[in-house]
């Protein structure tokens, strides 16, 4: 990873401080991070995904001059002998916004949430180069992927909800969120008869509201009422203690009742 950044820097003059870790890669470094160490039902992958926070197009415009495309997808370069996934955005070259179309790509590329989940990145250190870039937290990671699954799983493509299952069950196993779903001052205990699994659900989905505008939560809300349940809840795995589901489509309820959560500051 150390050697994609390096090599963005050095022949793109794209600094490590534009560039944003996501994707299956940033799965990863968050899993070990929060404490885990398998990943099970979910394919590692050598491919790395990179947002690219860009002032103007003249900045694409160096990486396809100086990367050969690989792929079909208009997005793909070799970096440092890997194939890399790099998706621009930021205000100058979205129009609209959480929308841009580089010159090779067939269509609009969509980078819903990018420009938030980017202010509330995190910084990760790559020791091998000692270079500091950005990475998506695990709301930012969460926003992303749902997005995704809205907009992939209509066309067959289902991975996405594999990575949400990661992400609800790293919220179902967070001391810090366990905290919080055992608030005595919270009525979501209440609300969800005790069960901890869908208490996290609901704090995970009003996390990503709180992180994007609320016209940006409402629209991946609808969107993703609008998608695919019972297909999210088997892929994700999230139907495993009930062979009917019902059990996971309550902890999908749960999750969009959080995304459609009034912020306590707008009851006043």
């Amino acid at each position: 990873m150390g050697l994609v950044v390096q090599e963005l820097e050095e022949k793109a003059a794209i600094g490590p401080r534009q560039i944003m870790l996501v994707g299956a890669h940033c799965r990863n470094v968050l899993h070990q991070a929060l404490g885990f160490t398998e990943l099970p039902g979910v394919t590692d992958t050598h491919d790395v995904d990179l947002g690219l926070v860009l002032s103007d197009w003249r900045a694409f415009e160096r990486v396809e001059g100086a990367f050969t495309a690989t792929g079909g997808n208009g997005i793909r370069y070799m970096i440092a002998g890997i194939p890399v996934d790099v998706m621009p955005f930021g205000e100058a070259v979205e129009d609209p916004r959480g929308v841009t179309r580089p010159r090779a790509v067939n269509g609009d590329l969509v980078v819903f949430g990018f420009d938030r989940v980017f202010e509330e990145s995190a910084e990760i250190m790559l020791v091998e180069r000692g270079i500091r870039m950005r990475i998506a937290t695990p709301v930012g990671y969460a926003i992303l992927k749902l997005r995704a699954w809205t907009d992939r799983s209509s066309r067959g493509v289902w991975k996405d909800a594999k990575d949400m299952g990661v992400v609800l069950s790293w919220y179902a196993h967070s001391e810090s969120v366990g905290d919080r779903v055992w608030d005595p001052d919270s009525e979501l205990s209440d609300r969800y008869d005790g069960d901890p699994d869908l208490v996290s659900a609901h704090l995970l989905g009003q996390d990503m509201r709180s992180m994007l505008a609320e016209a940006d939560a409402d629209d991946l809300a609808s969107r993703f009422r609008a998608s695919d349940i019972p297909r999210f809840v088997l892929e994700a795995g999230i139907d495993r203690l009930d062979e009917a589901g019902e059990r996971g489509r309550r902890i999908v309820s749960a999750l969009i009742a959080g995304l459609d959560a009034v912020k306590a500051s707008d009851r006043s």
